[in-house]
């Protein structure tokens, strides 16, 4: 799934313009993916504005760091979680059973694609009919 990030788009710009080409300390590399991260959340939670979300990773920094972001905007703009949870890389995601994903008006899953194509698939099977948004954060 593509994404319009245009808030994406101005954290890169601003970190080349803050940074310049010779940030090379570890500090500011961290700034630069913190903002472009922040940048992602925000434009996901404009794309996908959810009040009762349910949120998955994968228990890695990538997948569970995606995940947290995209859930503080939606705590900031009024919303919150009908569960967060999270699962070991090579589980059996078909046969997992998500409690009260149904009540759900979108889900964020911080994964790989095809953990979250197991997910959406059995998802799909106890009943979510919204949106299944696979976070990739940039790098």
């Amino acid at each position: 799934m593509k994404f319009k990030l245009a808030h994406y788009a101005a954290a890169l710009a601003l970190a080349a313009i803050t940074t310049g080409p010779s940030a090379a300390n570890e500090d500011a590399d961290r700034a630069i993916l913190q903002r472009k991260v922040e940048a992602y959340a925000q434009d996901i939670y404009a794309q996908y504005p959810a009040k009762k979300a349910y949120l998955m990773n994968n228990k890695t920094p990538r997948g569970q760091g995606a995940v947290d972001e995209v859930y503080a905007v939606i705590r900031k703009n009024g919303g919150d979680s009908i569960a967060y949870a999270d699962f070991n890389q090579g589980d059996n995601l078909l046969t997992q059973d998500y409690p009260s994903v149904e009540q759900a008006d979108v889900v964020f899953c911080g994964c790989t694609a095809a953990e979250a194509k197991a997910m959406k698939a059995a998802m799909e099977k106890q009943g979510f009919k919204g949106p299944f948004v696979h976070l990739v954060l940039p790098q």
